[in-house]
């Protein structure tokens, strides 16, 4: 009989429904005979299932009543009656609460290995712990009794995900961190109450991974600590759970974060990067960090200064396991551009030290940069006439110049040593500068990028005096023992004349003037001369020397003298428009020595009659209003107190019509004098006007005190 119980009990270990038996089978002895013990586990507020074997021995038999009993309580507190009903009429009975289940319990007969035969209690607390027996009698078989061992488990509370610091604060919602790549990951999971104590584990997306679990003494708490002592990227947004488990029966309580890092960037890089950029084009020069999350910041150095002035355009493309950022640097290179290091700089603004740096030694090609100097021992200011100059011209330029020319007043200069010119280099000596050398020096490179100008040295030669042309042009003096002539000496120098002297020289002696007869002025000296008599041994020459820092006048200006007489004849007449006006224009000729006039005579070509008479102080005349039916001739002179020049014909045979500036239109009949008597009458007071204006003249010039030069500027 002991033997047919333990089979029985070994027949009977699956359960359904809220309940799990133990693969561990106890016997307990009873005074009459053994009865195995299972093990049965349920959880706290859930459902129980105490299986029994209700299949009787023999198939031919049948349960007459199954009785269910508490530990060593006398009576049942559950039934199961089927004495005297038909198999599925059986009674059930529940004890009352205070003893048994009342309505929590209900007795299930099995249907399969599915739903095995079992006594069903819900909601499950502790007092229902305990051992339990199940005494089955049969018709005519020998009653059967089995033991079941209920243990009630109390699950645990959620476990909690901490970051391991001195606060162990609660990570907080779906996701841990941002933990920086390459540091120290420590995790602590914390899980309070569970009975039997939980067994804590960690899984890494689907991989159990170990970790250090302790129970906190006293405190009903199992800890368990996740380290990694350094982070890789692969770790980024990995689900990392913490798993309490204390039974089979329901899933075990987990808590899930997901991992989230700042990543380095992995990569930068500075692409198509170009052998050479040209001066003033504009190029856009394009970065890309990959690797980052968040995404890269770039930063753009010129050298070592940041390139904040210049304009830069960010993109971004996202990826979880790391984003990309390109950054676009509009750059316009400049000459101090070249061989200069442009850097594109990526980090992660989250990672101290996570800067990587990709560079590009750019080679930017320019027009030459030319530099004029004078030679170091020279002082401009201290230059004269006979030294040796030299200038450096300084050329920077990408690629290297091939072509170099000096220029001096924009000519250009050539070698020529027997001119004193010597090229070397980048030099150019003058040697023993004159006057001719003064003025603006300038070089002129040349590459592949374009031609340079370097800037301009003016230089400014000092030199003593020399005649400058105003007095080589007016060279000859005619002079009047009555009136004191003016002589103007003009005088070039530099710096300026300090102090002149005249000397006249009559037949070979020369004697110096007292300074009280001259004077200096800016530029210029001025002599008041009047020779005692106007004989011929009383003429010669007038020398003018100048005086300066540098020295004296080494070729006097020299003015020969003559006795006045009448003027020169004028020359270049033209007839036609000039300024807007009609009308004959001259130049004068040498006036004599003597202030002269100037007349315009205006003939009928036929007859000789003479028309007009004009005079004038200059050789200029209008012939506004004048009109002519018939040919006429122009004719002018100059004349002084000596006497009248050469007649100059200015045109022959021509009609005249100033409205038009014509010289064939018909003059107006009231103006054309076409008789004889008129042409007499007109004669005599043109002849009685001339004879009284040149009497004028005679008077007012023997009061006169002196007689100025008068000069003609080239």
């Amino acid at each position: 009989m002991k033997k047919l119980f333990i089979l029985f009990g070994l027949c009977s270990l699956c359960s359904r429904g809220g309940s799990r038996l133990s693969s561990i089978t106890t016997t307990t002895k009873d005074p009459d005979k053994p009865v195995p013990i299972r093990d049965v586990s349920a959880v706290n507020d859930g459902r129980a299932e105490l299986p029994c074997d209700i299949d009787p021995p023999d198939p031919s038999d049948r349960v007459y009543l199954v009785l269910w009993y508490r530990e060593l309580a006398g009576k049942p507190l559950y039934s199961f009656d089927l004495r005297g009903r038909p198999p599925n009429t059986a009674k059930h009975w529940s004890a009352d609460p205070t003893f048994g289940f009342g309505t929590r319990a209900n007795f299930r007969v099995g249907s399969g290995p599915e739903t095995p035969t079992a006594l069903v209690i819900k909601t499950i607390t502790l007092l229902d712990e305990g051992v339990y027996r199940c005494r089955v009698d049969y018709r005519n078989s020998p009653t059967r009794n089995m033991k079941l061992n209920l243990t009630v488990v109390e699950e645990p509370h959620a476990p909690q995900i901490k970051r391991d610091t001195d606060i162990q604060q609660d990570v907080g919602g779906a996701y841990a961190g941002p933990f920086n790549e390459g540091e120290e990951l420590k995790l602590v999971c914390e899980v309070h109450g569970g009975r039997p104590s939980p067994t804590v584990f960690w899984y890494v997306d689907d991989q159990i991974v170990n970790g250090k679990t302790q129970i906190e003494p006293g405190k009903d708490i199992v800890v368990n600590k996740l380290r990694y002592a350094m982070l890789n990227r692969d770790m980024n947004n990995k689900k990392v759970s913490c798993v309490a488990k204390n039974n089979d029966i329901n899933d075990p309580k987990t808590r899930t974060v997901t991992v989230q890092m700042n990543l380095r960037p992995q990569s930068v890089k500075i692409l198509r990067k170009q052998n050479f950029l040209t001066e003033g084009v504009k190029v856009q020069i394009i970065c890309e960090a990959r690797g980052s999350e968040p995404p890269a910041q770039i930063r753009w150095y010129i050298g070592e200064t940041p390139a904040e002035n210049y304009k830069v355009q960010n993109k971004i493309q996202h990826n979880p396991l790391g984003s990309t950022t390109t950054s676009i640097l509009i750059f316009e290179p400049g000459q101090g551009d070249n061989k200069r290091r442009i850097s594109c700089r990526a980090f992660n603004k989250n990672i101290p030290g996570s800067t990587i740096e990709d560079h590009w030694d750019v080679h930017v090609m320019y027009k030459p940069r030319l530099t004029l100097t004078l030679g170091r021992t020279l002082n401009p200011q201290e230059i004269k006439e006979r030294d040796d100059v030299y200038f450096e011209c300084l050329i920077v330029s990408n690629p290297e110049a091939n072509k170099l020319e000096w220029y001096h007043q924009d000519r250009r200069l050539y070698p020529n040593a027997t001119g004193g010119i010597l090229l070397s280099n980048q030099s150019l000596v003058i040697q023993g500068v004159s006057q001719k050398n003064n003025g603006e020096y300038t070089c002129r490179a040349e590459n592949r990028q374009g031609k340079a100008t370097s800037n301009e040295i003016n230089l400014s030669i000092k030199y003593s005096p020399v005649c400058d042309n105003k007095s080589i042009d007016n060279s000859k003096i005619a002079v009047d023992s009555s009136v004191v002539t003016i002589v103007d000496c003009y005088l070039d120098s530099n710096p300026p004349v300090s102090q002149v002297y005249w000397i006249s020289s009559k037949q070979g002696h020369q004697s110096r003037i007292s300074p009280s007869q001259y004077t200096l002025m800016e530029g210029f000296s001025r002599l008041s001369y009047q020779p005692e008599r106007t004989r011929e041994a009383d003429f010669g020459e007038l020398l003018c020397y100048g005086v300066n820092k540098v020295g004296t006048q080494t070729d006097p200006c020299v003015f020969s003298i003559e006795a006045a007489g009448r003027p020169y004849p004028l020359e270049n007449c033209k007839l036609g428009n000039s300024t807007g006006t009609f009308g004959v224009i001259c130049d004068p000729g040498f006036d004599g020595g003597l202030t002269q006039a100037f007349n315009l005579e205006i003939f009928v070509s036929e007859t000789k009659a003479l028309l007009r008479n004009m005079t004038r102080n200059q050789p200029k005349f209008q012939l506004a209003g004048i009109h002519s039916n018939q040919p006429v001739s122009l004719q002018v002179y100059s004349w002084n107190k000596k006497g009248r020049s050469e007649i100059v014909t200015v045109a022959e045979s021509v009609r005249i019509n100033t409205d038009l500036g014509s010289r064939s239109t018909e003059l107006p009949p009231s103006l054309v004098m076409k008789e004889p008597l008129y042409l007499v009458i007109g004669g005599a007071g043109i002849g009685f006007l001339l004879i009284t204006f040149l009497s004028l003249i005679w008077y007012f010039k023997r009061r006169a005190v002196g007689k100025k030069l008068a000069v003609v500027e080239v």
